[in-house]
């Protein structure tokens, strides 16, 4: 999913694509095999019996979303990673 492919370093949440100089430049100019990257919407398979299954996301990126704050707000979040 996004949060995780952002915290890579080599993907631009901003542009939604692989910062492919980056990788280039770390692999020696060879262009690595990367992961599709899904947004929230997009599913990422489906089950045998036909449920559709949906992209995941980090543990604090999710509490992120469920605390819906908004412009102005702060938020402190000490867990697997800390985040003001």
């Amino acid at each position: 999913d996004r949060s995780d492919a952002s915290g890579t370093g080599y993907y631009s949440a901003e542009s939604s694509s692989y910062q492919t100089d980056l990788l280039e430049l770390a692999f020696r100019g060879r262009s690595p095999a990367v992961p599709r990257v899904l947004g929230p919407h997009d599913p990422a398979g489906q089950t045998p019996h036909g449920a559709v299954l949906g992209p995941g996301a980090g543990d604090n990126a999710s509490a992120a979303l469920g605390l819906s704050a908004g412009a102005g707000d702060c938020v402190v979040s000490l867990g697997t990673s800390g985040v003001v």
